[in-house]
């Protein structure tokens, strides 16, 4: 097929899946909400929490979580495995702590993203192809500069760290 013969698609955002929907069979962490609804867990070991950061990886802005002693119930994964080369499998016990509070942790990922997006995006694209880079800086520039966007297009374009 030539390049002049492929067919223009164009698909709505709200077409476009970013996530597998429902459980990966041997990445779950638990049972508890089969219908992919998390909430609050209400059984705890203990009163005491902590916080804890982490990152992707891609950003020097850490995610800051409160986590809580839980009291493990039957679904729940207290441990993680791979394999090496050999067939060989290796297992690590994994902690039973868990968000404290599903809202304030959520509201935490959403100031983490709108506070470092544009250094995520930036980190994922290095050493990626030049188009892509040149593709999201250009978006970038244009959503931080008020003479060349209306502002309700300015909120779409910050949209696009969040997509990411």
């Amino acid at each position: 097929m030539k390049v002049s013969n492929l067919p223009c698609v164009r698909y709505k955002v709200t077409e476009i899946r970013l996530f597998k929907p429902g459980r990966v069979p041997g990445l779950g962490w638990t049972e508890r909400w089969v219908d992919m609804k998390v909430t609050n867990i209400s059984e705890w070991k203990s009163p005491i929490t902590k916080n804890i950061l982490t990152t992707e990886g891609f950003t020097s802005a850490p995610l800051e979580l409160e986590v809580r002693e839980f009291v493990p119930q039957k679904g729940d994964e207290l441990e993680r495995h791979w394999y090496i080369p050999g067939g060989i499998r290796k297992s690590v016990k994994v902690p039973c702590y868990a968000i404290a509070d599903i809202n304030t942790a959520q509201k935490a990922y959403t100031d983490n993203i709108n506070a470092s997006g544009a250094e995520f995006v930036k980190g994922c694209l290095e050493n990626k192809d030049e188009l892509l880079k040149r593709t999201y800086s250009a978006a970038f520039v244009a959503a931080n500069d008020p003479n060349t966007v209306s502002s309700h297009i300015m909120s779409k374009a910050s949209l696009l760290t969040e997509i990411w």
